[in-house]
């Protein structure tokens, strides 16, 4: 093993992209997303679940919770329980569902497991609030598939891979309440 990929299964989790990831595999749709999409997100959180899995919880590793919990990662990462080329799309976009839900189990975990003398761990659970709207967005015209995450705010197109625009709240309209509004991701088409 060189020392680069021996460090980076030392390394701690960056429970940022952890939490992206998850946010990702588990955000509402309207349909579903490509199957490039599902796939490439299943391989990222299947990296971070092995990372996680790979962690020594000191003496809960004994503890049957922890010990069921790895069995059944351990199961749902086995190889004739993937997702394959030929399999069902739904299958494959439920699978990313299961590995998205198990990751946030080890990554609680994980997190209980700090030490005091470890670094504080922060990630964002959720998008930064804010009142002042992206560049391109009338608040007080947000549509209902806007507002509920379906279209993107900035072009209005159906949302396959989206990021977090923030949460906004508006005087008149629907976001009078504070409603987190979603793009497209990378970028707009």
């Amino acid at each position: 093993m060189s020392q680069t990929s021996a460090q980076a299964r030392t390394r701690p989790p960056d429970l940022d992209t952890v939490q992206q990831d998850i946010d990702h595999a588990l955000s509402r749709r309207v349909e579903l997303p490509p199957r490039s999409v599902i796939n490439a997100g299943t391989d990222a959180l299947g990296a971070h679940l092995h990372r996680f899995m790979a962690y020594r919880y000191g003496q809960d590793d004994e503890n049957d919770a922890v010990r069921t919990l790895r069995e059944i990662c351990a199961r749902n990462l086995d190889v004739p329980v993937r997702p394959a080329p030929g399999t069902d799309h739904r299958d494959a976009y439920m699978y990313w569902h299961t590995i998205a839900n198990l990751t946030a189990a080890f990554r609680d975990l994980y997190i209980a497991h700090q030490t005091p003398g470890d670094p504080p761990v922060t990630f964002a659970a959720s998008a930064p609030r804010t009142d002042s709207p992206s560049p391109g967005v009338d608040l007080e015209r947000v549509t209902f598939e806007q507002a509920k995450g379906f279209r993107c705010t900035l072009c209005n197109v159906l949302l396959t891979a989206d990021r977090s625009l923030g949460v906004f709240t508006a005087e008149r309209g629907l976001l009078t309440e504070p409603t987190e509004l979603w793009a497209c991701s990378p970028a707009c088409p």
